[in-house]
């Protein structure tokens, strides 16, 4: 009896956890099935409509309808695709509706992440098309457009992972570059190179993971996965997972708060840590790495010259450290890019002494963090 009854109380937890697995399920296949039904309400009329004339105009009117109703709705996921998805498949199929089928496609890709590489990888098959008919100056045109698509989808590969898909995709743009003579050229052998860097560092990761996951206490191992992480991943969120009492002090107490948003840091530890990620820059062993440990610095020195405003010491040293890795990453040339956005900044010195520091950005590289998308 008491074995009967616990088996019957067993099954019965079992049975209420797959239950309620179903339940929490259920919301995600509700809203799909709520954005297709008022997607039919609203359109299903107009489709068939356009179905069954022999012009391609009504298809691209309707395109164009779905579209700003889809730019209306982006915060209703499942609901945008289908109106993206429609307006694409209903522009591309006239030349004069490929802007609007771009379009719907960009606005998926910003907006759902699950369907990004697949809406950037239509769209680099769309440029593909003229690319192919086209000559002359329209070719080199053509070029540079597909070119920009390529870069933009290898990117978005490499954010998820996908470093083969990545590299299998620059060197398709880097082919027509060097056929249209593309001054991008140069920056695509540069982003090629920084992701066979990444893949391989990646690999050294997961040995050292491998290695530590069989003993714990392998202080080396751990030590060696977080200046990876850090540094050559530019990926300290992902280093503090590794924090122990084995590592130095400097290491334990800045590495959790890298690991936060600079917007977050407090005054004092912006200054503290420009500091330290300037000297991690040292480490970098490429280029992309050590802009991208400059990058964090200036960050940082950013935000304690805009908090602290006494004209003291400490505020025109920080001023003067920016200038530094400005020079610094010009010297670097285009793995100096910013990852944080074209800028300029106007720094207040203090007694009417200002100092203008313009932020120059170039072709982008994927060394740094889907997240940065990035």
């Amino acid at each position: 009896m008491a074995v009967g009854f616990l088996k019957g109380g067993l099954m019965k937890h079992l049975a209420c956890r797959a239950l309620s697995a179903i339940l929490l399920a259920c919301p995600l296949v509700v809203l799909a099935d709520e954005a297709e039904d008022t997607f039919n309400q609203l359109y299903a009329e107009d489709l068939k409509r356009v179905a069954a004339t022999r012009s391609d105009d009504d298809d691209l009117a309707l395109a164009k309808q779905l579209l700003e109703a889809a730019e209306k709705a982006t915060h209703q996921a499942a609901f945008l695709a289908l109106l993206c998805e429609e307006a694409h498949g209903l522009a591309i199929k006239d030349p004069a509706g490929y802007p609007t089928a771009k379009a719907a496609l960009e606005l998926l890709a910003a907006n759902v992440p699950e369907k990004k590489v697949e809406s950037l990888q239509k769209v680099a098959a769309m440029c593909q098309r003229p690319y192919a008919t086209a000559r002359g100056d329209a070719r080199a045109k053509a070029g540079e457009a597909l070119i920009e698509a390529l870069t933009v989808l290898a990117d978005a590969q490499a954010a998820a992972e996908d470093c083969d898909g990545a590299g299998v995709t620059l060197r398709q743009a880097l082919v027509v570059a060097a056929r249209i003579k593309s001054e991008s050229k140069a920056a695509l052998q540069a982003q090629l190179a920084a992701l066979g860097a990444r893949q391989k560092i990646e690999k050294e990761i997961a040995a050292l993971k491998a290695k530590l996951e069989k003993d714990p206490q392998d202080a080396a191992s751990r030590k060696e996965i977080v200046r990876l992480c850090l540094v050559e991943m530019d990926d300290p969120a992902e280093a503090a997972k590794f924090i122990d009492e084995t590592l130095d002090g400097a290491t334990r107490k800045y590495v959790p708060a890298a690991a936060k948003p600079p917007e977050e840091a407090p005054e004092l530890a912006c200054k503290e840590l420009g500091d330290w990620y300037h000297g991690l820059a040292d480490q970098a062993t490429a280029p992309a790495t050590k802009s991208a440990m400059l990058e964090r610095a200036r960050a940082y020195y950013e935000r304690f010259v805009d908090l602290h405003q006494a004209d003291d010491l400490a505020r025109t040293g920080a001023a003067l450290m920016l200038k530094k890795i400005e020079d610094a990453l010009a010297k670097l040339g285009p793995a100096g890019e910013s990852q944080f956005g074209s800028s300029s900044v106007t720094l207040d010195l203090g007694k009417g002494v200002t100092m203008k520091l313009v932020r120059i950005r170039a072709g982008k590289f994927m060394m740094g963090s889907p997240d940065f998308e990035q």
